[in-house]
């Protein structure tokens, strides 16, 4: 999360640089603060506290919702934000099934959204719907390959995987298959 905001606010500050306010900067987030994915989005929905309201003059108001980690409620999040707060970004959300139906939203509005979970889905394929999608972690991808390869190298030969996220399974299957035989090359099972 907060990666995001220091992302999200040195794009706006450069976009501000020895120019005078001329509004306020709305950032809206959708965050899973309650629901399922609530474990994740307490943390994210208290950081916001800590976001500055002024960056090179420019005063930001962050207007947080909470989604319960549900795509419909992040969706009606999204275009409440848009239509009656009339937002300048998005930030959301904490997981995977409610962040997909953003990006439909942002495409529609030409808003930029900056994801906070790590489906490659977010951004990938990166079509003109995905271009509006701005991601801060890295690709589930490239997550579980360092996971794997740290494994290998230090003698782990057996996994198990427990995913809540059905949104999340194709990255991890795709990403076991490709790596299973450079990974395991002696007899480790997945």
């Amino acid at each position: 999360m907060r990666g995001a905001a220091v992302g999200l606010l040195a794009a706006l500050g450069t976009v501000s640089l020895g120019a005078p306010a001329l509004a306020e900067i709305k950032i809206g987030l959708t965050i899973s603060n309650t629901g399922p994915a609530a474990a994740l989005g307490v943390p994210e929905m208290k950081a916001i506290q800590l976001l500055p309201t002024e960056v090179a003059g420019e005063k930001i108001t962050w207007i947080p919702l909470d989604d319960g980690s549900d795509p419909t409620k992040s969706a009606a999040n999204a275009r409440k934000l848009i239509a009656e707060d009339s937002i300048d970004a998005l930030v959301g959300s904490t997981i995977t099934p409610a962040s997909i139906p953003l990006i439909d939203i942002v495409s529609e509005a030409k808003l930029p959204l900056i994801a906070i979970n790590p489906a490659t889905a977010m951004v990938e394929p990166q079509d003109a719907k995905r271009r509006w999608v701005f991601k801060v972690p890295p690709n589930t991808n490239i997550m579980v390959s360092t996971v794997l390869k740290h494994m290998q190298q230090t003698g782990v030969k057996t996994l198990a995987t427990f995913v809540f996220s059905v949104r999340l399974w194709p990255d991890l299957v795709d990403r076991r298959q490709a790596a299973r035989r450079p990974i395991w090359p002696q007899g480790g099972r997945w």
